[in-house]
């Protein structure tokens, strides 16, 4: 699971143009149940990685915002019957430690959070190698499938008002 909860993070660096303004708009990719609030049309990536549950296919959306930060959401299914209910606080652990671990960062705060008050989740924020670079992800597990909202950026960018927001826009749909 570290491996897949990862490639968020590292596509994060990808870059792109600064949004303005009017360029925020609700993104609800095919196929991923979700929609999210970003400033800008996020370049969409997918990857097939290797997980202790067997192989995991992540779709990941990542938006530059501004000259300082990156917004992100990924998602991707676990295998059938490899995510037990009774057992997710250990998935969120896994998958708290995998995201930890892409960013060679270290673990700042977590939290246990909901999706939609009835998804388990867990909000993690880290600091980064990169002196005055933070991340800040909300993982939530939704049966079996994984969704990852990310911010990756400047330690201002992070503690702003606006990346709350984003986090926040991250809502399920049909």
């Amino acid at each position: 699971m570290r491996i897949a909860v990862g490639c968020l993070l590292l596509a994060a660096t990808a870059g792109g143009l600064a949004a303005r303004d009017d360029d925020w708009k609700e993104f609800r990719p095919k196929g991923g149940r979700f929609t999210i609030r970003l400033p800008g049309a996020p370049k969409e990536t997918s990857r097939e990685y290797d997980s202790p549950a067997g192989k995991v296919r992540m779709n990941s959306f990542v938006v530059q915002a501004g000259p300082n930060g990156v917004y992100g959401v990924a998602y991707g299914d676990y295998p059938e019957g490899t995510i037990d209910p009774e057992q997710i606080g250990k998935h969120l652990d896994g998958a708290q430690e995998g995201a930890v671990a892409a960013t060679k960062g270290k673990l700042v705060e977590s939290k246990d959070i909901k999706l939609a008050d009835q998804h388990p989740g867990r909000e993690i924020t880290c600091e980064l190698p990169a002196e005055k670079w933070m991340t800040r992800t909300r993982i939530y597990f939704v049966g079996r499938r994984l969704y990852q909202v990310h911010a990756l950026g400047m330690k201002e960018f992070i503690k702003g008002e606006e990346v709350g927001k984003v986090l926040d826009s991250f809502k399920l749909a049909e």
